[in-house]
C-alpha cells in the first residue's frame, strides 16, 4: 500500500498588511511520510516543530511593496506540539496547537488600542518592540485514508478555533482569533517503480465572517519527494491561498479609532503562494528528524516574508 502523507508541519507563517500576523495555522503537506502500509505501523505520532519566519515590508492588492510600510520587520518564533492518531487503517485523528512569540520593528503605532472609539479591553498594546508570546489556534481535525487505482486518497477535515481570547489588533499578535472550517482532499502516488512520490491537494476553508465580510479561502498544494534510502528523504514542494477579504485600498482614509479599523487585520485577503525543500532523517525505528525552508513568491494583501525555517522532531508510538 502506498504510503500516505498525514502532515509534516511546513507551517507557513505569514503576517497580514499593517500588522505583521503570524498565521501559523496554514499547515499544508510536505516530506515527512507517515507509513499506513508498513508490516507494524505505528499507532500515533507525537511532533514538536520549530519555526522562524522574518518579514520585510508589506505589498499591496496588487503585489507591489507598499511605501510607508516599507521599514516594518516583523520576526516570529514558533513552537507547535502535534499528536497524529490512528483509529484503524482507513481513519485518523490529527490535533496541534502552536505557541507563538513575536516582535515588531518600526512599527508606525497603527494598532493603538487606546485610540479606538469603542474599547477593547481584551486588547492589548503589543508594538513596542519587544517579543510577546502566547497559545494560539487549536487544530483539529480527521482524516479518511484509501486507494483508487494506483493513488491514495486522503480526504479531510480541519477545524481551527482559538485557544484563548488573545490580541489580533498588533503588529505582534499572534494570529487572527477566527473560528475556520477546513475541508480538502490529497492525491499522492508513487512515480512507477521508482524511489519518487509525488501528491496534490486542494481544501476550501470557511472562515468565521467579520462585519458581515466573506473571508473563506481556497488552498492549494503540491509536493515531490525522493526516497534514497528507508532512513533519508529529501522533498520540494508548494503552497498557495486565494480567497475573499478587502484589499489595502478599502481602508485608505479610515480614521483609526473605528470599528472598522479595527478589525482591518482580519479583513485583508492575506493571499500568498510559497516554495521551499526539505528533507527527513529517520535515525531509529520511532525516531525522526525532519528540516525545511520555504520562500514567498508571490503575495496579495501581506507582509513580505523574506525567510521561513523549520525544525521537526516527530517520535511514533
Amino acid at each position: 500500500m502506498l504510503a500516505s502523507s498525514l502532515r509534516m508541519i511546513v507551517t507557513v507563517a505569514l503576517a497580514a498588511v499593517a500588522s505583521g500576523r503570524c498565521i501559523a495555522g496554514d499547515i499544508e503537506t510536505s516530506g515527512l511520510v507517515y507509513d499506513f502500509g508498513s508490516p507494524e505501523p505505528a499507532r500515533g505520532w507525537i511532533s514538536l516543530g520549530f519555526q522562524a519566519v522574518r518579514s520585510e515590508g508589506s505589498l499591496d492588492g496588487g503585489g507591489a511593496g507598499i511605501p510607508f510600510l516599507r521599514d516594518l520587520v516583523t520576526d516570529t518564533r514558533s513552537m507547535t506540539l502535534s499528536v497524529d492518531y490512528r483509529l484503524d487503517e482507513r481513519w485518523s485523528l490529527h490535533a496541534s496547537v502552536p505557541y507563538i512569540r513575536k516582535r515588531a520593528l518600526n512599527d508606525a503605532g497603527f494598532h493603538n488600542p487606546a485610540a479606538l472609539a469603542v474599547p477593547h479591553p481584551d486588547s492589548e498594546f503589543l508594538d513596542d518592540g519587544r517579543y510577546h508570546g502566547t497559545w494560539q489556534d487549536w487544530q483539529l481535525g480527521v482524516s479518511y485514508h484509501t486507494q483508487l487505482g494506483a493513488f491514495a486518497i486522503q480526504p479531510h477535515a480541519v477545524l481551527t478555533y482559538p485557544s484563548r481570547d488573545y490580541t489580533f489588533f498588533a503588529s505582534a499578535a499572534a494570529g487572527q482569533r477566527l473560528k475556520k472550517l477546513k475541508l480538502g482532499l490529497d492525491a499522492s502516488r508513487r512515480l512507477g517503480r521508482s524511489n519518487f512520490h509525488y501528491s496534490a491537494g486542494y481544501s476550501y476553508e470557511f472562515v468565521e465572517r467579520v462585519l458581515g465580510n466573506n473571508l473563506d479561502k481556497h488552498h492549494f498544494r503540491l509536493s515531490g519527494r525522493h526516497d534514497f534510502s528507508p532512513q533519508l528523504s529529501a522533498s520540494v514542494f508548494a503552497s498557495g491561498r486565494s480567497g475573499h477579504g478587502l484589499d489595502p485600498t478599502a481602508f485608505f482614509g479610515v480614521a483609526f479609532s473605528s470599528e472598522l479599523w479595527y478589525q482591518h487585520d482580519r479583513l485583508l485577503r492575506h493571499n500568498y503562494g510559497f516554495v521551499g525543500v526539505g528533507a527527513t532523517w529517520r535515525f531509529d525505528e520511532t525516531w525522526s528528524v525532519s528540516a525545511s525552508t520555504s520562500q514567498m513568491v508571490w503575495g496579495d494583501s501581506i507582509h513580505d516574508v523574506k525567510s521561513a525555517y523549520e525544525v521537526q522532531l516527530t517520535r511514533g508510538f
